[in-house]
């Protein structure tokens, strides 16, 4: 059974838990990401402890969700750690670019000079327009639709990438 059925099935009889998941995501999601990010530059919770000058058990209770952290402690840790902080209420509206994607909006951002959000908001309404052309030309269902993009979304991959 995958994470997200067994997720399901836990909400479904106890709402507590949902509610509490719900309320802790944002915080689980955010320390993930410092782990990750502590990784990747090859630094151990001593080193990191280091840098911040607070002690290895300290980053350790943050990283295991232990420790109430304020917003100077998040930002320091994200600076240390060659991140920028990024809070925002309206979290159902971000989402989370994969590396690839990074380096493809990071090559039109370059190629174009215009602002992220108008390179995204393009490029949808470019990919909505090959699916409503598709849609008109034939009379399809919705599940050949989905199938027309899985199979038409690794032509458009390629074609971003020959930007690159």
């Amino acid at each position: 059974m995958r994470h997200e059925e067994v997720k399901k099935i836990l909400f479904e009889k106890n709402e507590e838990l949902k509610r509490l998941y719900n309320e802790r995501k944002p915080l689980i999601n955010f320390i993930h990401e410092i782990i990750e990010m502590r990784y990747k530059k090859n630094l151990s919770q001593e080193d990191l402890a280091n840098i911040l000058g607070t002690s290895r058990t300290n980053i350790s209770r943050i990283e295991r969700g232990k420790q109430n952290l304020s917003y100077k402690m998040m930002f320091k840790i994200v600076s240390a750690l060659g991140g920028d902080l990024f809070i925002t209420a309206k979290g159902n509206d971000v989402i989370k670019l994969t590396d690839e994607s990074k380096k493809v909006l990071e090559t039109l951002l370059k190629r174009y000079n215009k602002p992220k959000e108008q390179i995204i908001e393009v490029s949808l309404k470019m990919l909505l327009e090959r699916i409503r052309s598709y849609e008109l030309s034939e009379k399809v269902s919705q599940p050949e639709i989905e199938g027309y993009i899985d199979e038409k979304i690794p032509e458009l991959e390629d074609e971003l990438c020959l930007l690159s």
